[in-house]
């Protein structure tokens, strides 16, 4: 049996810390931001995201902003990839206030 949608998580620091530092944990030679992108691109193509999380980022480490200004990126592109799907069943469970979300992936 194949699930028909899939929760995606995202520890970010999968990124290559020399680039996007998360934590003090992150190991060398991660990934680029767009390799972590073009990923996501892939999950989506092959199931449709329902849900999504982001985890093991530690501002502290980010100086420069550079993991933040990913981790946002993908937030962007998952609400995209998801063609609304995230908030349309957010709204219908009630978890968001009215009107919000309108304007993500094209959701009304």
């Amino acid at each position: 049996m194949s699930a028909r949608q899939i929760h995606l998580h995202v520890d970010l620091d999968v990124h290559d810390p020399a680039l996007a530092p998360a934590n003090q944990f992150a190991p060398p030679d991660g990934l680029t931001p767009a390799e972590v992108q073009d990923s996501v691109r892939a999950i989506a193509g092959a199931r449709p995201i329902c849900s999504a999380s982001f985890a093991a980022y530690d501002p502290a480490v980010d100086r420069s902003g550079a993991c933040l200004e990913a981790g946002l990126q993908l937030i962007e592109l998952v609400a995209r990839v998801s063609g609304g799907l995230l908030v349309r069943e957010h709204e219908a469970e009630g978890d968001l206030p009215d009107g919000s979300g309108a304007a993500v992936g094209g959701a009304a």
